[in-house]
């Protein structure tokens, strides 16, 4: 199995926004439990506005899944680690 079978998870976020600025360390948490299950990557939406506009972004922070270059969930509005994990859950490559 390689790393681009592993699904990749984006945050997309804004620096004016409070709430997705308070969600970057619970996202860098999740990240740092479930590696080697997904790939993380954060994305600043006002700094990367075409990539934002790409994928339809419309509310920060919003976060989505992708596998195998097929965007298969999204979520918008902020989550713990804990939640990020369970929302996560059914997506992640199975541990071995």
């Amino acid at each position: 199995m390689g790393v681009s079978d592993l699904p990749i998870v984006i945050h997309f976020w804004a620096r004016w926004c409070n709430v997705s600025k308070t969600m970057l360390p619970h996202f860098s948490t999740g990240a740092r439990k479930l590696a080697g299950r997904a790939l993380f990557a954060k994305v600043e939406t006002d700094k990367e506005a075409s990539l934002a506009q790409r994928y339809g972004i419309e509310c920060v922070p919003t976060l989505v899944v992708f596998r195998s270059g097929q965007e298969i969930v999204r979520h918008c509005g902020a989550m713990t680690a804990g939640q990020l994990g369970l929302w996560l859950q059914p997506h992640l490559q199975k541990s071995t």
